[in-house]
């Protein structure tokens, strides 16, 4: 089980809350062997979500050499799409969900992000970074009808190859899966299946996920959030590189659950988490920033690392 920090992250954001959720993180070193790109080692979408008000759940990006310390991106706008929202209670037009994957073939970075209207429908958009600050037009991706449960919450992106991107969304019970040829224009979707080894876990409905891809032992990794009653805690699955639609949750308890500490930053529930990894003696050891509700109703971002055994 990965330990909970005492003290958050300083994240600036656009609106000046420093309060986030929803981190999606490329390490160049880590992930692609490449010291900075753009002049940084760790890039790093969110969106602001002061005090849980979706009016700022705008998507963002922030920059860091060492992933502890994190500031704007000079020459990138904050945000970079803007969509006027209220509550997400209300009738609304909100972003939300943001995820960041590097594409090598063109240099770039390629941020996703949802876009909902209540009762109408939800989308997903895609915008380009270049390391020379070029931000290309904003791009139509995928769109499914605003049901009682939405369809494409939390995207996250798996870059294969040139032809080959793959994603995979939650609706707050399953898990679904995308594919295109050009990261752009998404496919029809096809339901995951969800297998976990210890059945007691199974009402542990996901709601947000991120994916990394481990080339060493041919799996994606998932780290998905959900509990019963949207008290969010952490879990861990994989799936076969060759197998991209059944999903194993292979432990038997949660890898991050809520802090015990009545003041803690992170003591009501863990949110949509990012992470990295590095193989040691041939087993993954984990960086994560986890982004987390207090029980007061502030985001924050917290990092912590280790082994999950």
């Amino acid at each position: 089980m990965l330990l909970n920090v005492p003290a958050y992250l300083c994240t600036p954001t656009y609106d000046g809350s420093g309060q986030v959720v929803h981190p999606s993180i490329i390490d160049f070193w880590l992930e692609y062997g490449l010291s900075s790109w753009g002049g940084y080692r760790f890039w790093m979408a969110i969106t602001p979500y002061p005090n849980g008000d979706d009016v700022y759940e705008n998507p963002s990006l922030l920059v860091s050499q060492d992933g502890l310390n994190w500031s704007f991106p000079f020459g990138i706008p904050n945000p970079l799409d803007v969509k006027p929202g209220t509550r997400c209670s209300d009738p609304a037009n909100y972003n939300s969900d943001p995820d960041l994957v590097f594409d090598p073939l063109h240099q770039c970075l390629v941020l996703y992000w949802r876009e909902t209207k209540v009762n109408a429908f939800e989308r997903i958009w895609s915008i380009r970074i270049h390391e020379n600050r070029l931000i290309g037009p904003k791009i139509f991706g995928l769109s499914e009808p605003f049901l009682e449960k939405t369809l494409i919450m939390s995207p996250s992106v798996w870059r294969k190859g040139e032809s080959e991107w793959f994603m995979w969304t939650c609706n707050g019970r399953q898990i679904f899966f995308y594919s295109s040829n050009d990261g752009l224009a998404w496919g029809n979707r096809t339901e995951c299946s969800l297998d976990f080894k210890n059945k007691t876990m199974e009402e542990n409905f996901p709601w947000h996920l991120s994916v990394k891809p481990n080339y060493l032992n041919q799996r994606l990794e998932f780290f998905i959030c959900g509990s019963p009653k949207q008290k969010m805690r952490l879990w861990y699955a994989q799936a076969s590189m060759y197998d991209l639609i059944n999903i194993l949750a292979p432990f038997d308890d949660f890898i991050l659950v809520p802090s015990q500490n009545p003041l803690g930053w992170d003591n009501d529930m863990i949110y949509r988490s990012a992470f990295t990894f590095e193989n040691i003696e041939g087993l993954p050891y984990y960086h994560v920033w986890y982004s987390a509700r207090s029980r007061e109703g502030k985001w924050h971002l917290g990092y912590t690392e280790g082994s999950l055994g």
